[in-house]
């Protein structure tokens, strides 16, 4: 271990003599690439400051900051509900009435059509498939239109969205949305508990700066 770290050292230390030698320090890329690692240095080693000032680098306490962060989106989910929905999306109203005609009379092409059809390339070769959505994920005018549907019900008339022109079917009755076991989604929470940690941070810094502009 102590060669493996001399090594290191070493090879660190030919390295800064050859690239100074070269004079790659003195390049304008190198200069802008420095700066920006010691901006995320400075910025890493201010937040870690800045999170032990408040007492919240403690394990226990980090531990209840994420379970109370957990219980957060527990409570918001409590009455919410998704749904499983495929469309197809096309630029025309008249296009998805003509869609809408056809799948009348034979839903079953549905998925034909997406693949054919639907301007959504993301969805398009799985048939429309949109999967489980809340509400919340999706542009009002979508959502509106399907909670207002049965399951395998379609769409009666093209809904209109910033998109372009689509025909929706319900494809199974909606459920109650449930959040995962916190040991499951801990590092996400954990990563939104940082990055709103960090932007409170950043607030009352701005608060304390004095910034003058001529």
């Amino acid at each position: 271990v102590r060669k493996a770290s001399t090594n290191g050292l070493i090879a660190q230390e030919i390295i800064s003599q050859e690239s100074e030698n070269k004079g790659l320090l003195k390049q304008a890329a190198t200069k802008e690439a420095l700066a920006q690692a010691r901006e995320m240095v400075l910025g890493r080693a201010l937040f870690s400051n800045y999170l032990k000032s408040k007492g919240l680098t403690d394990d226990k306490q980090m531990q209840a900051q994420i379970q109370a962060e957990y219980e957060k989106v527990k409570a918001a989910t409590v009455g919410v509900k998704e749904y499983h929905v495929r469309h197809i999306l096309v630029e025309n109203e008249a296009d998805a009435k003509g869609l809408i005609s056809t799948l009348s009379k034979d839903v079953g092409k549905f998925d034909e059509l997406a693949k054919s059809k639907s301007k959504d390339l993301g969805t398009a070769t799985n048939g429309g498939d949109l999967g489980w959505v809340s509400p919340q994920s999706l542009v009002p005018e979508f959502s509106k239109a399907m909670q207002t549907l049965s399951k395998n019900e379609l769409s009666k008339q093209p809904v209109k969205t910033q998109f372009g022109w689509h025909v929706i079917q319900l494809m199974d009755d909606p459920r109650n949305v449930e959040v995962p076991p916190l040991e499951k989604i801990k590092g996400k929470i954990f990563d939104v508990w940082q990055r709103d940690k960090f932007q409170e941070m950043l607030g009352e810094l701005r608060n304390k700066a004095k910034v003058s502009v001529n």
